[in-house]
């Protein structure tokens, strides 16, 4: 699965973040609005993935890292603007 991100400079940005743990497609689009970037993702294919809860202050790129752990959707790319 992939994600796309921008942009990019936000990603090393500290954020305030309060995400709790839930289906993967409503945590996804909660985290892309706290976070200030878009995230594209096949939100019905996340519909049965659980994520983790994220909460505090965290740079974009480890807060996401943080909440997919385990869930098995990996970022396959992190190029430019585009994760």
């Amino acid at each position: 699965m992939a994600f796309v991100c921008a942009p990019g400079t936000a990603l090393a940005q500290l954020r305030s973040f309060d995400v709790p743990s839930q289906p993967a497609n409503r945590a996804i689009l909660q985290f892309a609005q706290q976070a200030g970037v878009q995230i594209i993702a096949p939100g019905s294919r996340l519909r049965r993935i659980r994520t983790k809860a994220i909460k505090g202050q965290l740079e974009i790129r480890a807060a996401l890292d943080a909440m997919l752990e385990g869930t098995g959707i990996r970022i396959v790319s992190d190029t430019n603007n585009t994760i």
